[in-house]
């Protein structure tokens, strides 16, 4: 199960040492050197953190907190994978280059608009505003772990997720360590990652995603200052939406 999780780490070198970390009330911040990522931060109770600061650390002892089951910590290490694989050096490597194509900047929901008519279509957490989006699907689910009306329980993954065409998995579920299981449930579908927590790289693909769908941070003081006032929607004007697309599925 850790499979996918090693092959995020595997490339991030030692020798990079980080000058901010932050775990916001809603977003996680990591910058080293010039290298910067966000991802959401999972506040839910869990065991002790080990490593109260990470000022003056290695960026990647950061990031193999992604295992850590204390989710906090686990957000933090997603910030820090963020930080290294949406380096420019890293978005536009000739590898991401070969096995995926990054289109236009978009929401991913807008982009699948067409795609998902009359499929059936699930979504792993309640994305905002999802009630505009793929309004022409044959049928639509939402399934959280902590459910809203009308929303399945994120149990029933195990039973619903095979029959699904397409799943929407929001990036989050690296922090608590759901993303592996999802995938394998939904090997019969197109799985779109996505969310400022979902890492750009084509590793993802070979775990059977398809689209990797993010977000990349162009200002970086002024997304450690509204992450630091705890500002959930102010992230989004220090940056821009990716979609990133494997080869064969573009």
């Amino acid at each position: 199960m850790w499979q996918l999780y090693q092959r995020l780490l595997d490339p991030i070198p030692r020798g990079i040492k980080i000058q901010t970390a932050i775990l916001g009330a809603s977003w996680s911040y990591v910058e080293a050197e010039g290298f910067v990522g966000v991802a959401s931060t999972n506040s839910e109770a869990s065991v002790g953190k080990r490593f109260p600061n990470w000022i003056g650390a290695d960026l990647r002892d950061l990031a193999e907190q992604i295992t850590s089951w204390n989710f906090q910590e686990a957000s933090l290490g997603l910030a820090a994978i963020n930080a290294w694989y949406h380096h420019p050096t890293q978005l536009n490597s000739p590898k991401n280059m070969k096995e995926g194509t990054f289109l236009r900047d978009e929401n991913a929901f807008d982009a699948y608009d067409s795609l998902t008519s009359g499929k059936k279509v699930a979504f792993i957490g309640h994305f905002q505003h999802l009630e505009n989006y793929l309004k022409n699907t044959a049928s639509s689910i939402v399934l959280e772990r902590k459910p809203q009306h009308g929303d399945y329980p994120d149990s029933a993954c195990e039973y619903l997720l095979p029959e699904q065409d397409y799943i929407f998995i929001t990036g989050c579920t690296l922090i608590n360590k759901t993303l592996p299981r999802l995938l394998q449930l939904s090997k019969k579908g197109i799985v779109v990652l996505t969310g400022p927590s979902t890492p750009m790289t084509y590793k993802l693909f070979e775990f059977g995603v398809q689209e990797c769908s993010g977000f990349v941070v162009t200002e970086p003081s002024k997304t450690m200052q509204v992450i630091a006032q705890g500002s959930h929607k102010g992230l989004f004007q220090y940056g821009q939406k990716k979609r990133y697309v494997a080869s064969p599925f573009a």
